[in-house]
């Protein structure tokens, strides 16, 4: 993993905010990234903690034999993770309480993935941020995941609550 420099204050220098990657790990020549970070500030321009989002492009993932690729993957995770009691370790690793994960795809099913995230996905991600941007100064684990299942060609999303996973735990179809 490598750990990229968080960007300064660009409204500062001038400069277009994009939503600052944390990390971007590597991944095998058969996957890709279904979006970039550019792409995700730009369709989360609208929710109240744009500012405080941090991005992490997770790698590595299954090894599969091409043309083997798992039916469901992941593809997108927004989450909020804030815990008073690791308020030290939390600010010593500048650890954000909003993030975002990025999952690679396999390249042959990228362009549909993406596809699915115009038409739907980046909504059902920004409403859920804006649903619970509310919870700023809480503590808790929440959690959103989109994710891809390949045979069907649709998105379907988990939302949880980690700590009361009997009142939000759902997955439905997003189509």
């Amino acid at each position: 993993m490598k750990k990229n420099d968080f960007m300064d204050a660009p409204e500062a220098q001038g400069e277009e905010f994009i939503i600052p990657t944390r990390y971007r790990q590597p991944i095998g020549s058969h996957l890709s990234w279904p979006v970039g970070a550019r792409e995700l500030t730009k369709e989360l321009s609208n929710i109240p903690q744009v500012k405080e989002l941090q991005i992490t492009f997770a790698g590595g993932g299954p090894k599969w034999p091409k043309g083997k690729e798992p039916t469901s993957s992941p593809i997108i995770e927004a989450r909020f993770s804030y815990n008073v009691k690791q308020i030290q370790i939390i600010e010593e690793l500048n650890l954000p309480k909003w993030s975002l994960t990025v999952y690679p795809v396999a390249r042959s099913e990228r362009a549909e993935v993406k596809k699915a995230l115009v038409q739907t996905g980046f909504k059902m991600v920004a409403d859920w941020l804006i649903k619970h941007s509310e919870f700023e100064n809480s503590e808790g684990d929440w959690e959103f995941k989109e994710i891809w299942n390949s045979k069907l060609k649709e998105l379907t999303y988990k939302s949880r609550d980690y700590v009361l996973p009997e009142v939000s735990s759902r997955q439905t179809k997003i189509k």
